[in-house]
């Protein structure tokens, strides 16, 4: 925090504690704030904290492939092609719309390595 305080405008406390419950609530700080083997194998997914916990208790469970086609979806920065999929679709919708489009079934395949 003192490091960047200079650079860029430091995060507000609150922001900082909020983000230290969360990886702690999700095994990836230790009580002591140190980094677990779990919170390593979650830096290493650029992904958002729940995708990445998705990824890895895929991995652990066999599905990997399947649950990485679910984050590519959720992720897809371009409109799915699938005629009733809407804000309100569930993640089987978007799941089914993700196994159409080739741009996400080769950013799933990304996401598997």
């Amino acid at each position: 925090k003192a490091l960047l305080s200079g650079l860029i405008p430091p995060p507000q406390d609150a922001a900082c504690d909020s983000a230290d419950a969360a990886l702690t609530s999700a095994g990836a700080l230790s009580s002591s704030l140190s980094l677990t083997a779990h919170g390593v194998s979650l830096a290493s997914l650029p992904l958002a904290l729940n995708h990445a916990t998705l990824l890895l208790a895929s991995s652990r469970l066999g599905c990997l492939a399947e649950a990485a086609l679910l984050v590519a979806g959720l992720n897809a920065t371009f409109p799915l092609n699938y005629e009733s999929l809407d804000a309100t679709s569930d993640h089987v919708a978007i799941y089914c719309a993700a196994r159409r489009d080739r741009r996400l079934q080769k950013e799933a395949e990304r996401l598997e390595r």
